[in-house]
């Protein structure tokens, strides 16, 4: 591990590469204050056995209209994870960080990483990788408007 990818793993950690609005959130209080949802390779449908070789987990900040999707594969074999489905008001999903991809293509800021296509993510081997996707802000005439 490069110390390169740990400065940028600390400023992710400190949700300074994170598209929100508020600098005083740390990633730790994102963590905290929000819903998580769990996953396996399919939504909504964790492996918690002992021998499962995946996980997924879906991170709701409403409050900075924000998800993080993270997913671990400890399995020998690439693994192709379902990605929630993105509301209208979210821009697409964006790979932060995924450990199988070389420097400096591992960890990247929101602003500079890479779109994620398609309804899954293939992970590769032993590796673990991070998508952002950021709630567009509201307009004027959104704003007034019944829930």
């Amino acid at each position: 591990m490069s110390a390169r990818f740990v400065q940028h793993l600390i400023a992710f950690r400190l949700a300074r590469t994170l598209p929100i609005e508020r600098v005083d959130v740390t990633l730790n209080e994102l963590l905290a204050r929000n819903p998580i949802e769990w996953h396996g390779v399919r939504l909504r449908e964790p492996d918690w056995g002992n021998s499962s070789h995946s996980l997924a987990a879906t991170l709701h900040c409403e409050e900075e209209r924000l998800l993080l999707h993270l997913m671990v594969n400890a399995y020998w074999e690439p693994l192709a994870f379902a990605l929630p489905t993105l509301a209208p008001a979210h821009d697409g999903w964006r790979c932060c960080l995924d450990t199988s991809r070389a420097a400096p293509d591992d960890i990247r800021p929101w602003a500079e990483a890479q779109a994620v296509q398609g309804a899954a993510f293939t992970l590769q081997p032993h590796a673990l990788a991070v998508l952002v996707a950021r709630g567009r802000p509201e307009t004027k005439a959104e704003e007034g408007r019944p829930q």
